[in-house]
């Protein structure tokens, strides 16, 4: 086997793995984490890995979950004209993962994470080449 094959099955190999690793990798935070430490992130832009739970049309809510099942619910209301959340409802999949960007506003009456969502995409996609 010639020195230049060697290198390019070494250099895809190297490539799958760390394919293979960065899809298993986790976020470390959690909305509960999160929601003990509400002050430290209120009016901060938040990018977390959640799983789609629903998409509401009747309540006009999206709700994910984290690794440990805590949910949080977003008013998109008055987001649906907004054109990255119209399309990234389009193409909506419950139980995928997304990489979900919103700003915290703070905590409601139950302890749970008020925020407004800024965007929503599929993690897979992202790491597609």
């Amino acid at each position: 086997m010639s020195l230049n094959r060697r290198i390019l099955i070494s250099v895809i190999s190297l490539f799958l793995i760390s394919f293979s690793i960065s899809l298993h990798s986790d976020d470390n935070m959690t909305l509960k984490a999160l929601a003990q430490s509400i002050e430290t992130y209120r009016g901060q832009e938040i990018e977390m890995l959640l799983r789609l739970r629903n998409h509401s049309e009747h309540f006009k809510t999206i709700t994910f979950y984290d690794k440990n099942n805590h949910d949080i619910v977003f008013d998109i209301s008055d987001r649906r004209k907004d054109k990255v959340i119209k399309s990234n409802l389009r193409t909506k999949h419950e139980g995928s993962i997304y990489r979900v960007t919103f700003t915290v506003e703070g905590t409601g009456t139950k302890g749970k994470i008020q925020g407004r969502i800024k965007s929503f995409t599929m993690e897979l996609i992202e790491r597609l080449p």
